[in-house]
């Protein structure tokens, strides 16, 4: 089995063609392993703005909640508590991974996995920096993607799935919100 040399995790080229979703010209079939972090995420986005306050869930949690959009889980994290250990420990594994994959491919790491944990969202109520964080890494890993092809070609791998990714239809790639 071919063995793509890509940052973060090894994985072959058929489990990451797998993974790639289908406006890529992969199969869309995502991993949930990969995907629960974002959740977490959009779903503590959601949920914390009714925590606090006197009309919260609980109003003894209001000082941890709250603040700029730059700060807003600032007091969370610092807290020790364990959704701000939880909240910490997801968001420095998935900067890990773009991080590297901006090394790998000679760029600066940009958007909304660019802020620091206490502004995640940046001041975001409805979830949706969940998706804007899957279609940012979906991104990454597709140029990492693209970018271990040219450099298995350049070591003369000869492999027909590399190969034959590059003839592929051009109805394979779907350009939709997939």
């Amino acid at each position: 089995m071919l063995e793509l040399k890509m940052p973060s995790r090894r994985r072959s080229f058929q489990q990451w063609l797998v993974r790639m979703p289908v406006r890529h010209g992969g199969m869309g079939l995502a991993c949930q392993e990969d995907l629960a972090p974002l959740a977490f995420i959009g779903s503590l986005e959601q949920a914390l703005p009714y925590f606090g306050g006197e009309s919260g869930i609980c109003p003894t949690l209001a000082h941890l909640v709250g603040g700029t959009p730059e700060t807003r889980y600032t007091l969370l994290v610092e807290s020790g508590c364990r959704t701000g250990r939880e909240l910490l420990s997801l968001w420095q594994e998935l900067q890990e991974e773009l991080r590297e994959a901006c090394h790998f491919l000679g760029k600066e790491l940009e958007g909304p996995a660019a802020v620091g944990v206490g502004g995640i969202g940046e001041g975001s109520t409805t979830g949706a920096t969940r998706k804007l964080l899957a279609r940012a890494r979906e991104e990454w890993r597709f140029d990492t993607f693209e970018r271990s092809l040219v450099l298995q070609r350049r070591e003369a791998v000869k492999g027909r799935a590399i190969s034959s990714w590059k003839e592929r239809d051009k109805y394979s790639k779907f350009q939709g919100d997939g």
